[in-house]
C-alpha cells in the first residue's frame, strides 16, 4: 500500500512539473484532469472509500468542461507547439519515476481487487443504492434539461 501511495505521489509531482512547463491552455486542462484523477485514486486508497473521489471527479470534470468550452471558443486557432526540451525533460522524469520504484506496475493493482470490489458493492448496496440511483437519474434529467435549454443552432459561443 505504501508503494502505491509513493508511486501516485511521484506521478503527481511529475504532473505538476509538466503543468509548469506547459503554455497551451488545452494542455493545462488535460494535465489538470490527469492530476484530478491521480488525486482521486490517491484519496480513495488512503480513505478506503471512493465516494469522496467519485464526487471530486464529477465536480472537477464539470468545471473542466466549462473551462474547455471557454478556452476552445477564445483560443480556437492557437497552434499547439511542443518544445523538444520540455518533451525530453518529461520523458526523462517519467522514466525516472518508473525505474526509481523497483516493482512491476502490473502487480501494483494485483492485490487490490478485493478493495475495489468491496467499494463498488458498498456503493450499490441497500442503504446507499437508492442514493446512487437517485443521483444517476438526477444527473441525467439535468443533462437533458441543459441540452433543451441551450440553443445549439446558434453556433459558437463567440460572435463571428
Amino acid at each position: 500500500m505504501f508503494l502505491k501511495i509513493l508511486m501516485l505521489s511521484l506521478m503527481m509531482i511529475f504532473m505538476n512539473s509538466l503543468f509548469l512547463m506547459s503554455s497551451h491552455p488545452l494542455i493545462m486542462g488535460f494535465i489538470l484532469m490527469l492530476q484530478t484523477l491521480l488525486f482521486a485514486v490517491l484519496s480513495g486508497i488512503i480513505m478506503s472509500s471512493y465516494w469522496y473521489s467519485y464526487i471530486l471527479i464529477l465536480v472537477f470534470l464539470g468545471g473542466l468542461l466549462i473551462l474547455f468550452v471557454y478556452v476552445s471558443s477564445m483560443a480556437s486557432n492557437e497552434k499547439l507547439n511542443f518544445s523538444p526540451l520540455a518533451l525530453m525533460i518529461a520523458l526523462i522524469s517519467f522514466c525516472f519515476i518508473l525505474f526509481s520504484i523497483n516493482f512491476n506496475i502490473l502487480n501494483m493493482f494485483k492485490g487490490s481487487d478485493s478493495l475495489v470490489e468491496k467499494s463498488f458493492i458498498w456503493l450499490f448496496s441497500e442503504p446507499s443504492g437508492m442514493l446512487a440511483s437517485f443521483l444517476i437519474i438526477y444527473l441525467f434529467i439535468i443533462l437533458i434539461a441543459i441540452v433543451k435549454i441551450t440553443k445549439w443552432w446558434g453556433g459558437a459561443l463567440r460572435p463571428l
